[in-house]
C-alpha cells in the first residue's frame, strides 16, 4: 500500500512539473515579445520619417530580432497610410505580417492584419479588406488569451473595420451591431479615442436612418471623448458631421461653418483621406448654395487628391459633384457622363456581387484556414502516430493513478471527518451526561443538606418536626443511592459482569404484584392503572431482579408524564415462544425526533411543546437489562397521544431448569406526596409561591418560610400560573426543570402577564452554568440561586426582594441591590440589571395606566373600581391585590392619595383658583368633605396650604 501511494505521488510530482515548465517557457516567451514590442514602441515614438522608420526595420531584422521588425513595419505602414500613400502601407503591414507570422507572434499578426484590411478599406477594396479583417478575428478565436488588454484591443479593431465595410455596402443594421460590440470592448479598455470613433460611426448609422436626433447625440458624445483624448483629427470629423447633419435640414450657412472649421483642422494634419471627404463636402454645399464657380474649383481640388491617394470610393463621390455641377449648370448631356462613370465606380467597391462574395469570404476563409491544418496533421501522422500513442497512454495512466490517488485522499478525508464528528458527539453525550446527573443528584442533596443543616441548627425543635425530616432526610438518601445503583447496574450489565438469577415461575402473577404495588401512587394522581394478562399463568424462566427493574421503570415514567384524568394500561401475552409485555398510556407522548435517543442515559427532549422529557437513567437500564435477557424494546409514540413500550422476552432461557420462584416483595415506589398547602386564612403575611414539582424540594423550601410568610405550593408551571393568577402573591419561588412548562417559561409568562409581572420571581435550579443564569435573568428572574443552597441565603434574598418593593412603593425608582448579584461574570451580572429595569419599566407602566384611569373617572365624579379592573383586563379582586402588593395599600387609599396630590397641584399652580373648584376638579361634590379629606393626608387645610406654598 505504502509503494503504491510512493509510486502515484511521484508521477503526479512529474506530471506536474513537466505541466509548470511548459507554462513557464509559454509565460516567459509572452512575456518576452510583450516586454519586446513595449521597448520598441517606445523607440519608436515621435518618429515621423517613413525613410528612417525603413532603416530601422531593415536593421531590425538583420539583427534577428523578429519582435523588433514587425514592430516596427506596423509602425511603417500606418505612416505611410496616414500620407495616403496606400500601396506602400499595403507592402509594408504585409511584410510585417510575414516576419509575426515566422516568429509565431499571434499578437502582432492579428496587427497587421487589421493594419492591411485598413489599407484595402481606404483604398475602397472592401472585398480584400473584408478578408483581411475576418483572417484577425479568426485568428483571435483561436489565441488563448481572450481576456488581455491587447486581445480585446486587436478584436475591437477588427469588428470596428467590418463595421466599416458594412456602413459603406449600405448594410446598417449589420454595422450596426459590430460597432456597439466595438464600443463595448473599448469601454471595457476605458480607451477614449476608441469609444469617440464608436460614437461617431453609430451617428453616421443614425444619419443613414434619417433619425436625425439619435446621430446629433452620437455625435456629441464623440466630440467629448476627443476632446478629453486630445485627438484634434476626431474633433475635426465631428464638426464634419454636424455640418452633415445641418447641410441634410437645408441649414447650408450652419453646415458650411461647421466644414470649413473641420477643413482648417485638417489642414495640418497628412491625412489626405479625411481631408477629401471635408472637401467633398464643402463643393456640396457650394452647388446648393449656387456658387458654381467655387464649387468647380473645390471639385477639381479634391479630384486631384482622390486621384493621387487612388480611392475609387472618393473618385465615385467626385464624379457625383461634377453630375450636380452639370446639372445645374443645364448641362445636361455632360451631367449624364459624370453620373454614369460614377455608377461604374461605385459598382466596383458595392456591387451586388461584391456584396454576396463579402459575406462568403469569412465562411470561405474559415473553411480554407481548416483544410490547411488538416493538411499540416496528415503529413506529420506517420511520424508522430507511434509518439502520440505513448503519450495518450501515459496520459490515460496519469489519469488514472491521479483519480485513485485523489479517491483515496477523498476517502481517508472522510474517514477522519467521520472521526472527528463522533469525538465531537462523544464530547456532547459525555458532557449531556454529567451535566444532567449533576442535576439528578442536587435535588435529593439539596433537601438532605440543607435539613441536616437546620437539625443541627435547631437542637430544641419538637420530636414531630424532627421525625419529619429525619424520613424526608432517609427517602432521599434511599434516592440518591437508587440512582447510584441503577447507574452501577447499566454498567455491571453491559458489561456482563453481572449474571441474571435466573428463576422459573409464573411470570402473570408476579408483574401483577409488581403493578398493584404502584395502584396508591396512581391513585394520588388521579391516574387510572390497569393491568391485565391474556393467559391467568404465563410460565417462564425470567430474573425476578431484572423483571422489576424494567416494569418499575416503565411504569414510574408513565406515572411522571400521564396528567390527572389519564390511563395507564399493563397487559401480557405469550407470542410465538416470546412473553410479549406491553405499558401504554395517555400521556403527553414523544416527538418523533426525541424516540432514536430515548433510552440514552439522562437524554433530554421536548415531548410536546414547551413541555420537556428527560428519562433519567431508568429506560437506559430498561434497554440493557432487556438486552441481558435475550429480549427486545420498541416505542410507539405521537405527541399528545401517549406511547406504548412493548417489550418481547424469550419464555425459556438456555436449557431451562431454573430454580421454581420464591417470593419477592415488589419494590415500593417513590414517595412523591405534595406538600401541605397553607391555609388560606393567614391573609395577614405576604405570600409567596414555590413551584417545584419534588415534594421533599418543595416542603423544605416552604418550612424555610413559613415563619413569616404565607407559602403556597405549586408542582409544575401550569398550575402556578393558575394559582398566581388566584393569589397574586408577593413572590414566586420556581425551579427550572419540571415538567409541562418550565422555569424559565414560567418567567416570562409571568413577565408578560399584566396582573403578575409585578411579581419578584427567584429561580432555584441544580442549573449551574453562566450560559443558564443569563437564560434565567433574560427569563424575567429577580434572582438565581443554585441547589443546593443556604437556607440563610435564601431568607436573604427573599427578604430582599420585598424590601425592594417596598422601596418602588415609595419612591417608584429602583436600585438594584448588590446583594442580589453576586456573580463575577459580567455577561450574568448585566442580564439581571436588564431584567430589572424591564420589571421597573412594566411596574411603572401599569402605575400610568391605572393613574390615567382614575383621572377619568375624577372628571367624571364617577370612580368605579370595578370598571377600572375591567378597562385593565382583571378582577376587581386582582386588582385590589396588586395595588396591595405595589403600594402597600388599599385601592381606594391609594385612589384617594392620587386625588390628594392633584388637588395639591392644582393649589399650587393656580393661586387664583377657589377651593371649591379645586375639589370640583378633584371629584368631590362636597366641599367640606373635600377640606377634611385634605387635611387629614397634608395635616393643613387647603387654604393653609396654599399659603405655606406661596410663602416658600
Amino acid at each position: 500500500m505504502k509503494s503504491l501511494r510512493y509510486i502515484i505521488v511521484c508521477l503526479l510530482l512529474i506530471g506536474i512539473t513537466s505541466v509548470c515548465a511548459d507554462c513557464r517557457r509559454a509565460g516567459r516567451s509572452d512575456d518576452s515579445n510583450a516586454a519586446r514590442r513595449q521597448e520598441v514602441d517606445s523607440m519608436l515614438k515621435g518618429i515621423k520619417d517613413p525613410e528612417r522608420l525603413a532603416q530601422l526595420a531593415d536593421s531590425f531584422e538583420r539583427a534577428g530580432d523578429p519582435t523588433a521588425t514587425a514592430v516596427t513595419l506596423k509602425r511603417l505602414g500606418k505612416t505611410y497610410r496616414d500620407l495616403s500613400r496606400f500601396d506602400e502601407a499595403i507592402a509594408a503591414h504585409t511584410r510585417g505580417l510575414e516576419c509575426a507570422q515566422a516568429n509565431a507572434d499571434t499578437v502582432e499578426v492579428i496587427r497587421a492584419l487589421n493594419d492591411i484590411g485598413t489599407d484595402f478599406r481606404r483604398l475602397g477594396l472592401m472585398e480584400e479588406a473584408a478578408r483581411y479583417h475576418y483572417r484577425a478575428v479568426a485568428v483571435g478565436e483561436e489565441f488563448s488569451d481572450h481576456d488581455s488588454e491587447m486581445a480585446i484591443k486587436n478584436r475591437v479593431i477588427s469588428l470596428n473595420g467590418i463595421g466599416n465595410i458594412y456602413m459603406t455596402l449600405g448594410n446598417h443594421e449589420a454595422a450596426d451591431s459590430m460597432f456597439r460590440a466595438a464600443l463595448e470592448g473599448e469601454r471595457t479598455l476605458n480607451s477614449e479615442l476608441g469609444q469617440a470613433i464608436n460614437y461617431a460611426n453609430l451617428g453616421a448609422i443614425m444619419e443613414a436612418r434619417g433619425e436625425v436626433d439619435s446621430a446629433r447625440a452620437y455625435y456629441q458624445l464623440s466630440l467629448e471623448k476627443n476632446r478629453l483624448a486630445g485627438s484634434d483629427l476626431g474633433i475635426a470629423l465631428c464638426h464634419r458631421s454636424f455640418g452633415q447633419l445641418y447641410e441634410n435640414v437645408g441649414d447650408l450657412n450652419r453646415a458650411e461653418a461647421e466644414y470649413d472649421t473641420a477643413y482648417h483642422a485638417l489642414l495640418g494634419s497628412n491625412d489626405l483621406w479625411h481631408r477629401l471627404e471635408v472637401m467633398q463636402s464643402m463643393a456640396r454645399v457650394s452647388i446648393k448654395q449656387g456658387q458654381l464657380a467655387k464649387a468647380q474649383r473645390e471639385i477639381a481640388a479634391a479630384d486631384s487628391v482622390a486621384t493621387a491617394i487612388r480611392s475609387i470610393e472618393h473618385q465615385a463621390g467626385n464624379e457625383e459633384l461634377k453630375f450636380e455641377l452639370a446639372r445645374a449648370r443645364g448641362d445636361y448631356k455632360a451631367a449624364l457622363d459624370h453620373h454614369l462613370y460614377a455608377r461604374e465606380l461605385a459598382d466596383s467597391t458595392s456591387g451586388e456581387d461584391n456584396i454576396n462574395q463579402i459575406q462568403n469570404i469569412r465562411i470561405g476563409y474559415l473553411r480554407e484556414h481548416h483544410q490547411s491544418e488538416l493538411d499540416v496533421v496528415n503529413s506529420n501522422l506517420d511520424t508522430e502516430r507511434h509518439l502520440k500513442h505513448v503519450f495518450i497512454f501515459a496520459l490515460i495512466l496519469l489519469g488514472v493513478l491521479a483519480a485513485m490517488a485523489i479517491a483515496f485522499l477523498l476517502y481517508t478525508l472522510r474517514v477522519r471527518r467521520r472521526g472527528e464528528q463522533m469525538l465531537r458527539q462523544i464530547e456532547k453525550m459525555r458532557t449531556d451526561f454529567f451535566t444532567n446527573i449533576t442535576h439528578e443528584f442536587r435535588t435529593p442533596l439539596t433537601v438532605i443538606l440543607g435539613l441536616s443543616d437546620q437539625l443541627r441548627n435547631t437542637p430544641s425543635a419538637p420530636a414531630e418536626q424532627v421525625h419529619r425530616q429525619a424520613d424526608t432526610i432517609s427517602r432521599q438518601g434511599n434516592n440518591l443511592l437508587q440512582l447510584i445503583n441503577q447507574l452501577l447496574e447499566i454498567s455491571r450489565v453491559k458489561s456482563s459482569i453481572g449474571d441474571p438469577d435466573w428463576r422459573h415461575g409464573n411470570v402473570s402473577a408476579y408483574v401483577g404484584m409488581i403493578v398493584e404495588s404502584y395502584e396508591e401512587l396512581a391513585r394520588s394522581r388521579n391516574v387510572k392503572l390497569s393491568f391485565a394478562s391474556q393467559q391467568e399463568d404465563i410460565e417462564m424462566d425470567f430474573a425476578p431482579y431484572y423483571l422489576r427493574r424494567v416494569v418499575g421503570n416503565l411504569l414510574g415514567n408513565a406515572l411522571k408524564f400521564t396528567p390527572e384524568g389519564g390511563d395507564i394500561y399493563v397487559t401480557l401475552a405469550p407470542d410465538n415462544g416470546q412473553l410479549s409485555l406491553t405499558v401504554a398510556d395517555t400521556g403527553i407522548g414523544i416527538a418523533a425526533k426525541d424516540l432514536p435517543h430515548i433510552f440514552d442515559p439522562f437524554y433530554k427532549g421536548k415531548a410536546v411543546a414547551n413541555e420537556s422529557m428527560s428519562t433519567g437513567v431508568g429506560l437506559a437500564l430498561v434497554s440493557r437489562v432487556v438486552e441481558a435477557m435475550g429480549g427486545d424494546i420498541v416505542v410507539h409514540s405521537e405527541e399528545g397521544q401517549g406511547s406504548v413500550f412493548v417489550v418481547k422476552l424469550p419464555l425459556t432461557q438456555g436449557d431451562g431448569g431454573w430454580p421454581a420462584l420464591d417470593h419477592v416483595e415488589a419494590p415500593a415506589p417513590t414517595d412523591t406526596t405534595e406538600p401541605e398547602v397553607a391555609d388560606e386564612a393567614v391573609a395577614r403575611l405576604q405570600r409567596v409561591l414555590v413551584v417545584e414539582d419534588h415534594a421533599d424540594v418543595a416542603r423544605f423550601v416552604g418550612e424555610q418560610l413559613r415563619n413569616e410568610f404565607s407559602v403556597f405550593y405549586a408542582p409544575d408551571g401550569q398550575q402556578a400560573l393558575e394559582r398566581a393568577a388566584e393569589l397574586v402573591p408577593d413572590l414566586i419561588i420556581t425551579d427550572v426543570m419540571m415538567p409541562g412548562i418550565d422555569g424559565y417559561e414560567l418567567c416570562r409568562r409571568v413577565r408578560a402577564d399584566e396582573v403578575l409581572n409585578h411579581i419578584p420571581l427567584i429561580i432555584l435550579t441544580a442549573l449551574s452554568t453562566d450560559e443558564d443564569r443569563i437564560k434565567g435573568y433574560q427569563a424575567g428572574a429577580d434572582a438565581y440561586l443554585v441547589k443546593p443552597f443556604n437556607s440563610a441565603e435564601l431568607r436573604m434574598l427573599v427578604g430582599n426582594l420585598l424590601d425592594q418593593r417596598r422601596h418602588l412603593r415609595e419612591r417608584y425608582v429602583v436600585s438594584t441591590p448588590t446583594t442580589l448579584i453576586t456573580e463575577t461574570s459580567t455577561a450574568v451580572a448585566q442580564a439581571a440589571r436588564d431584567c430589572t429595569d424591564r420589571a421597573i419599566e412594566s411596574e411603572q407602566r401599569f402605575h400610568k395606566r391605572f393613574s390615567e384611569l382614575v383621572m377619568a373617572g375624577i372628571e367624571r365624579h364617577d370612580i368605579d373600581v370595578e370598571q377600572i379592573a375591567s378597562e385593565l383586563a382583571m378582577s376587581s379582586t386582582q386588582l385590589r391585590r396588586k395595588i396591595r402588593s405595589m403600594t402597600g395599600q388599599t385601592t381606594a387609599a391609594y385612589i384617594n392619595a392620587l386625588r390628594m396630590r392633584l388637588a395639591a397641584t392644582l393649589l399650587n399652580d393656580n393661586p387664583a383658583m377657589p377651593v371649591g373648584d379645586v375639589a370640583d376638579r378633584c371629584g368631590y361634590d362636597d366641599l367640606a368633605y373635600f377640606s377634611r379629606q385634605f387635611k387629614q393626608f397634608y395635616n393643613v387645610t387647603p387654604t393653609q396650604f396654599r399659603t405655606s406654598a406661596g410663602n416658600g
